[in-house]
């Protein structure tokens, strides 16, 4: 009986245990949170509040029921890689990454996967992950290698094995490196290796029926490849010779027809122009892969551009040098930064002529189709008229220039080439052969032989002002009234002399004196009038 009753009371004792522990759990469990930020570093954590960072948010329950940790699709957008179901603050949390509502990413545009074609790697990505790596692997941007109709691992893995190359043998037995689907005799496949196609055999492998094809007889390049690659005898491409890093610099350039190498990306030398291009100091010099910069065939900005002159943007671009010629008749200029370590130029809209800001106007003149008359108008908006003004005593004198006289200075006629220049190819000037136009031979076009940027080109500032003289109108009647003074004073003092001898009773000797006033008054009459010329400067 004994025994029974303390059977009884532990089984008693073991059941309030059990009940305690429960109980305690779930006190337990009641005080925990989601912290956003845990002190240990983690986002979205259920813990001990004790465990929160101070300054972010926390709630009585799991995490994937509050708003601060709701699961979201996150967008690298650098890479262009997306994650399902990462909580919100860590997303928010992330360098470079946006949330997406979606948390299976599966409604999100930018998230859509295709196969990604580089070389013989065939996998799904997104199409930004796709182009950077493309980039990466310096494939050109004109090559599409992504194929967002499939969305399948399994379908892109099949694109693969089509992909793969092999050695086709025809039944003249000529061996060609090539896919399958393009191999006329892969239907007649046989087992000995003398017709049709095997596919991840190289056409030197011994066991097949290519024996003038020498393996390994010279370097190469393949086009969308970084590395250097093996081919036969028969040209037929292997494997790879020397591994090149794009991402590290360098890439397969061929050496002469028989070998090829891991040359860099960037530009050990460039075309020397710096007899003419004084605005980089490193012309002719290194560059870096991507950076581009200005080449100017003549001084530029200022109207200092000469006829038939034009901008071209060089660029090196995996180790060689491009030249993209900015738009002819210089509708299109070039411009780059003042970065001496990283240049980059760009040819842009040359709006000199149409644009109501001034930062943008460049002084660059726009050139013309002057053989078919072109720019004409334009050219007569810039010639001007100026009358310079000579007159003389008498006609035994010499000419004196009176009005506008500076129109036929150097000065003023450079100015007003200046002036010409300002609307295009207008006026004197000599073009980019040296050959000088047809302007008057009074115009000094060596102010034109200048190298270098000038004006509005050094920073695309305020646009130079047009020259406008604007010579003052002679008063032609002011001029015709001047007399010969020198004669009319010899008369009247003759005259003088001739009534003081008269009236001191020298009569016949005062016809000594009155005889020539009256010539000189004759003279004066007849020859002593001022006289003017006109002269006109057309420019």
């Amino acid at each position: 009986m004994f025994l029974k009753e303390k059977a009884a009371f532990q089984i008693f004792v073991l059941i309030i245990a059990i009940f305690t522990v429960s109980n305690l759990k779930e006190i337990n469990a009641q005080t925990q949170v989601c912290c956003e930020k845990a002190t240990s570093g983690e986002y979205c954590l259920y813990t001990d509040p004790s465990n929160c960072a101070s300054g972010f948010n926390t709630a009585p329950t799991t995490c994937d029921q509050t708003q601060f940790c709701k699961p979201s699709c996150a967008v690298d957008t650098d890479s262009g890689a997306c994650f399902k179901s990462v909580p919100l603050a860590k997303i928010r949390s992330t360098p470079n990454m946006t949330a997406k509502i979606d948390a299976t990413c599966n409604s999100i545009a930018e998230c859509n996967k295709g196969c990604c074609k580089i070389g013989s790697q065939f996998r799904l990505a997104t199409e930004k992950e796709c182009n950077n790596e493309k980039k990466l692997k310096g494939i050109p941007e004109q090559q599409d290698i992504f194929d967002e109709a499939i969305t399948s691992e399994l379908t892109c893995a099949n694109e693969a094995k089509k992909s793969q190359k092999g050695c086709c043998i025809t039944e003249e037995g000529l061996c060609k490196s090539t896919l399958v689907d393009q191999c006329s005799t892969a239907a007649a496949t046989n087992p000995n290796g003398r017709v049709g196609w095997f596919g991840g055999t190289f056409c030197s492998d011994s066991r097949l029926n290519c024996g003038v094809c020498k393996a390994k007889t010279k370097k190469g390049c393949v086009e969308g490849q970084e590395d250097v690659f093996w081919f036969d005898s028969c040209g037929n491409q292997e494997d790879v010779a020397d591994d090149c890093d794009y991402g590290k610099g360098t890439l397969c350039k061929k050496r002469g027809e028989n070998d090829a190498y891991c040359a860099s990306i960037n530009c050990e030398k460039t075309e020397d122009f710096k007899d003419k291009n004084t605005h980089d100091p490193r012309i002719g010099e290194y560059r870096q892969n991507g950076e581009s910069w200005c080449i100017y065939e003549s001084g530029t900005g200022g109207y200092m551009d000469r006829p038939g002159s034009r901008h071209f943007r060089h660029m090196c671009i995996n180790g060689e040098e491009l030249v993209e010629p900015c738009r002819d008749f210089r509708e299109e200029i070039c411009t780059q930064s003042n970065d001496t370590s990283y240049g980059f130029g760009t040819c842009l809209k040359n709006e000199i002529y149409n644009s109501s800001i001034k930062q943008s106007t460049s002084t660059v003149p726009q050139g013309f189709k002057f053989w078919e008359n072109e720019g004409e108008d334009k050219c007569a908006k810039a010639s001007s008229t100026c009358k310079v003004i000579y007159v003389r005593p008498d006609r035994f004198s010499d000419w004196e220039c009176k009005e506008n006289c500076i129109c036929e200075t150097q000065e003023y006629i450079d100015h007003e080439a200046f002036q010409c220049k300002s609307k295009g190819d207008c006026g004197a000037d000599i073009n980019i052969l040296s050959k000088r136009g047809s302007a008057p031979s009074s115009v000094n076009p060596m102010k034109w032989d200048k190298y270098g940027v000038f004006g509005g080109m050094k920073a695309l500032s305020a646009a130079t002002g047009e020259v406008n003289p604007n010579p003052e109108e002679p008063d032609e009647g002011a001029i015709f009234g001047i007399f010969n003074e020198r004669i009319a004073k010899m008369a009247a003092v003759l005259a003088a002399v001739a009534l003081v001898v008269l009236f001191a009773g020298g009569g016949p000797y005062a016809l000594l004196f009155a005889v020539p006033a009256v010539i000189l008054l004759i003279v004066s009459a007849i020859f002593g009038g001022a006289e003017i010329a006109i002269k006109i400067v057309d420019r």
